[in-house]
Order: C-alpha cells, then structure tokens, then sequence
C-alpha cells in the first residue's frame, strides 16, 4: 500500500481550520483518531463500502479511504458549504474515483432505498446524540455490518444500555490516542419505521 499523502491533505484542510470545522487537532491527530473507526473486519485487503454520517471537511471518511484503498465511501453532510470542504480533502488525496461527497439529510439518505441497508462499514464522529445515530444511522448498516462511533464513557452507557431494546450488541475498541470507540452490529435490519420525522425524534428520543 502507497503511504497516502497526508501532506497535500494537510494544505487542503487549511480552509477548513481558518472555518473552525476541523478544531485544533493537528492532521497527524486526526488521522491516528480516525484510523480507530476501523473494526477488525475491515483489513487492508478487504473491499467494502462506507459512509460518514455528518462528515464536516471528510473527518474521519476521507482519512478511513485514504487508510483502505479498496474500500468505496459516501460522504454526506446537511451543509453545502462542508461539503465543498470535504470534497477539496478528496481531491487531495486523489480518492475522486471512489469517494462520493452528498449535500444531503442523513435521514433522508436512510430512507432511500438507493441507500438503505446498503453500507458495510457505517462511522460518525459528531453526528448528534447516540440515539439520533442510531436512528439514522442503523438503517443505513447492511446486516453483516458495523456502526462505529466515537464514545465518552457518558455516551457509552447509553449505548449498552439501549442495546437489548435497539437488538444489537456493543462492543469496545480503543483507538491509537486512548479514544474509545462503540462497535455496534445486529444480524437483523433496523426497524422500517426508522428513522422517524425530525419531530417525532426530538419528542421521543430512543433512548
């Protein structure tokens, strides 16, 4: 595998930092926090698609693509203006052919058909709180697949604590840096129902 060319994904980024999209962390931080989104079941070798719920400037999508060059990615964020951010990350590193950035709703994309229960590997980073990702974010997961996220110790209680109810199970994986990441599967699809309206979810969270 090629080392990808972090150096001309750092200089891509500089537009997004001058936003505040991407916080303070250097690229060296945010390439070895992202490379924690990888379960065991995705290695070097192996094909595979993925999405990024909520991706901002392609954290940490265009980082896990660049990391698997076999692996075939969307990238989607409700913000225009991210997306531009994300897709200049893409170029970058000369993923075009294989990396998709979507101006989009990520409910909207969960209930697509075009997109639902089509994506083996399923990643967010700061999508929203744990019960909104796994509302949109379950439906998106193929059967055999993961959704990982990146969890506090607060986050992770709601988590395994909501897993009999949502019919997964959850499992922990620490990334290089000391994050901790929830690697969430179930055999079985999400509900149909979900995700439901904006409004039904803020009234009644999951959990």
């Amino acid at each position: 595998m090629t080392e990808p060319d972090w150096a001309a994904l750092d200089a891509a980024w500089l537009p997004a930092r001058e936003a505040g999209v991407l916080g303070s962390a250097t690229t060296e931080a945010v390439i070895a926090h992202a490379a924690g989104y990888l379960p065991a079941a995705c290695r070097v070798e192996d094909e595979f698609s993925g999405i990024d719920l909520g991706t901002g400037a392609g954290v940490p999508g265009v980082v896990l693509a660049a990391l698997r060059p076999r692996s075939n990615w969307t990238l989607v964020d409700a913000s225009e203006r991210r997306c531009h951010l994300a897709a200049a990350a893409v170029h970058a590193l000369g993923l075009d052919e294989r990396v998709e950035v979507v101006h989009a709703r990520v409910d909207d994309l969960a209930a697509d058909a075009a997109h639902r229960n089509g994506y083996d590997l399923v990643v967010a980073r700061s999508f929203g709180p744990a019960s909104e990702v796994a509302e949109c974010g379950l439906p998106l997961r193929a059967n055999h697949g993961h959704l990982v996220v990146s969890v506090t110790e607060a986050t992770l209680r709601q988590w395994t604590g909501a897993s009999s109810r949502l019919g997964v199970t959850v499992q922990v994986q620490r990334g290089a840096d000391g994050a901790r990441f929830a690697v969430i599967q179930s055999d079985a699809p999400a509900p149909e129902r979900w995700p439901r309206r904006p409004a039904a979810r803020r009234r009644a969270p999951l959990f």
